[in-house]
């Protein structure tokens, strides 16, 4: 059965991008109330929890303590002295100058204010506390509780386990991202699956039983979201889920930059802080360069060669756009495409053994694997090349060759290391 598009006539298009617009303008202007608000007062006193506190040393030597604390305002950065005991998930009243807060980091939801008048009230007791706590002590090291609490969480990092992740180059295994979407889903289907056919034989054979399931696992996908606090990355993966879902039951085209674009122009009009979100873009970026791929080549290749060769481009495609925010390079991130593959294993059976109890039966290993440290240099990108690539990026969904020079630029970069 042939599939057709969504949007048959450009008309339907317009009506869809207006619609889009006009929301993405009332959330905007919805924000900007709020911000207006803020701004009336010279300083706000208000509860929230510690996300993450760590030392940080200037330019000038000077040492200080940096809070990243959740309100009901966004995530407020601010600093404190370096000798204070705040710490990650103490509940704190607090108040907060408004005066230099810019509205552009207002809709970001992250933003930098002083604080005073600290007072901890109590430690947070919510459900991803629990979990996060449970999940470390599974863990007599305490970068590997750190390293599975993101893992499952998307909690907070140290800079010594964010420089781990750099040097290997796997920032897209550790954040919650359409991988570890792809691999929950696939997983849950597999178990609920003869579960629900037992019950389907005997009481309700009529019965779509990959509609229902699939339900049942987008309805704890959405769950795990809000767990995790709409991680942008994930909040894609799953946004893009359900529309493929629902293009698939309605036998509409899937794999396709249309439903790329869509994913993008929902997520954004509904919340228009992830414009701003480096996670959204590299979650958006990936899908486009893996649909890149299949609409120049799948169709050249049997499936084992498709998959080798999807990884290795995907991996080229991206090396670019990630060094133009995070400019370390190394030797070690030559190996991502294999890990990536590793990855898929070593994510469930992780989840497992900590459902087990026995969650630490690795942390040998990875102890011994994140303190290899090869060759490395940092390699600076100039915003016209960044801004440049993104847009034969977009140009090579017409032209193959276009396409294929996009990759085999993410090459060069590697040449500094020799």
């Amino acid at each position: 059965m042939s599939t057709i598009s969504l949007f048959q006539k450009r008309r339907e298009i317009a009506i869809f991008s207006f619609v889009c617009i006009f929301i993405f303008i009332a959330n905007v202007t919805f924000s900007y109330t709020e911000f207006i608000n803020l701004k009336s007062k010279d300083k706000i006193f208000t509860n929230g929890q510690i996300l993450a506190s760590y030392l940080k040393t200037n330019n000038k030597n000077r040492t200080y303590r940096v809070l990243k604390i959740k309100t009901d305002y966004g995530k407020i950065y601010t600093t404190i002295n370096k000798n204070s005991t705040i710490k990650s998930n103490d509940m704190l009243h607090f108040g907060f100058y408004t005066k230099n807060i810019k509205f552009k980091d207002y809709l970001k939801g992250t933003f930098y204010a002083p604080s005073f008048a600290r007072k901890i009230t109590s430690v947070s007791n919510n459900i991803s506390t629990k979990l996060s706590n449970l999940i470390k002590s599974q863990h007599s090291n305490e970068k590997m509780g750190e390293f599975y609490s993101a893992l499952f969480l998307a909690t907070p990092i140290s800079k010594e386990l964010r420089e781990d992740v750099y040097f290997w180059g796997i920032s897209h295994l550790v954040a919650i991202s359409g991988y570890h979407a792809g691999i929950i889903f696939s997983f849950s289907f597999i178990i609920f699956l003869p579960i629900y056919k037992f019950f389907q034989n005997r009481h309700f054979p009529y019965r779509n039983s990959k509609f229902d399931i699939s339900i049942a696992v987008f309805t704890l996908l959405c769950f795990y979201l809000y767990l995790i606090n709409f991680v942008p990355s994930f909040f894609r993966s799953v946004l893009m889920g359900l529309i493929g879902f629902y293009f698939i039951s309605r036998n509409l085209k899937i794999f396709n930059f249309q439903t790329l674009f869509l994913t993008a122009m929902i997520a954004i009009c509904i919340f228009p802080s992830l414009i701003f979100s480096i996670g959204f873009y590299f979650s958006m970026l990936g899908v486009f360069y893996i649909y890149l791929y299949i609409n120049h080549f799948y169709h050249k290749f049997p499936l084992w060669i498709n998959l080798i060769f999807l990884n290795i481009w995907t991996f080229l495609a991206m090396v670019i756009p990630v060094l133009y925010f995070f400019p370390l390079l190394s030797f070690q991130q030559l190996f991502v495409v294999p890990l990536t593959a590793i990855f898929g294993v070593f994510y469930p059976l992780s989840v497992f053994a900590h459902l087990c109890g026995y969650g630490d039966f690795l942390d040998f290993v990875l102890i011994n694997f994140s303190s290899i440290r090869l060759e490395y240099t940092m390699v600076k990108i100039q915003s016209w090349q960044f801004y440049a690539l993104n847009l034969l990026s977009l140009i090579a969904i017409r032209y193959k060759f276009v396409a294929v020079f996009v990759v085999l630029f993410g090459i060069l970069p590697f040449f500094t290391l020799i």
